[in-house]
């Protein structure tokens, strides 16, 4: 594995387990899938289920990213993740009243185009880890290698979890994301 294929590697696996992490804390995020889940298509008998299968699918795959023996497995089912979930937000931005994005459990913001492309780049991210994976790309990373591609993994992973609030503070968004109200 590579460098750059491991900075995606722990970008994902801290992307997901924050959202995993932010689902379980709130029963608000949980809601939002479920009503998020209408929007992908799912039949509504399997709607209740949505938040639980994708509590599990989010850790799953960060386990299966997280393990060098399954890595190119967990990033195509991160790729095919993140693309269920572009394509689920880009259809719930397109609702008359678009629920809100609570994919880290965070504020209760209606979900917009920065969501949409911020799920993309993750599913970008996700294809270029696979395909890093895959394809033999030079000698495998020093420890010292590997420690520097953990940390920048989870510094972006930070960065994405926490865009609102950083878009905000650089004067690129008019107000503060709002928190959620637990239930």
């Amino acid at each position: 594995m590579n460098l750059i294929g491991t900075i995606g590697d722990f970008m994902l696996v801290t992307v997901l387990v924050v959202a995993a992490v932010g689902k379980l804390r709130s029963r608000a995020s949980r809601d939002e899938v479920a009503t998020l889940a209408r929007f992908v298509g799912i039949p509504l008998r399997w709607v209740a289920i949505a938040p639980g299968a994708l509590i599990v699918a989010e850790i799953g795959v960060a386990i299966l990213l997280a393990f060098p023996i399954a890595r190119g497995w967990g990033a195509i089912a991160a790729t095919l993740l993140m693309a269920v979930l572009t394509v689920g937000a880009e259809r719930a931005r397109r609702a008359p009243e678009p629920p809100a994005c609570r994919c880290f459990g965070g504020a209760a913001e209606p979900i917009g185009r920065r969501h949409v492309a911020r799920n993309a780049a993750l599913a970008a991210i996700a294809t270029i880890t696979a395909v890093l994976t895959f394809v033999p790309t030079g000698p495998p990373l020093t420890a010292t290698g590997m420690v520097a591609a953990v940390l920048s993994g989870v510094l972006l992973a930070t960065v994405v979890v926490h865009l609102d609030t950083l878009l905000f503070l650089c004067g690129l968004r008019p107000t503060a994301p709002q928190p959620t109200q637990g239930r």
